[in-house]
């Protein structure tokens, strides 16, 4: 096996040959898992085959639960926030009026001078 450390100057047999050294590998990895597995006894692989059902199921369910609750939460938030927001700023076409349209103390009268 070469050593591949470097990516400038690869030519296509260098890249072929990384490719079949990492085929080997995972090859060698796959026939080492399946003498594991052969090793095992059934209870225990019951138990691997339901762990991995459980990864490949229900913890795929859970996040996109999550993730659409946590959109959920902020939808609401925002809408809450804009209504509070919204609440706070005076109307633009009755700004300063008191009523019945005569000035009030948010026209910039102040109470102490109307004294």
């Amino acid at each position: 096996m070469k050593n591949h450390t470097g990516m400038s100057g690869m030519s296509k047999e260098d890249i072929l040959e990384l490719l079949r050294d990492v085929a080997d590998t995972f090859a060698g990895l796959a026939r080492q898992g399946g003498r594991a597995l052969m090793r095992l006894p059934l209870p225990r692989l019951m138990l691997l085959c339901i762990g991995v059902a459980f990864m490949l199921t229900i913890l795929p369910l859970a996040f996109a639960l999550f993730i659409v609750f946590l959109g959920v939460k902020l939808v609401l938030l925002l809408s809450v926030l804009a209504v509070r927001k919204s609440r706070r700023r005076p109307l633009a076409f009755g700004a300063g009026l008191g009523e019945a349209g005569a000035p009030g103390p948010q026209a910039g009268v102040d109470k102490d001078e109307e004294k």
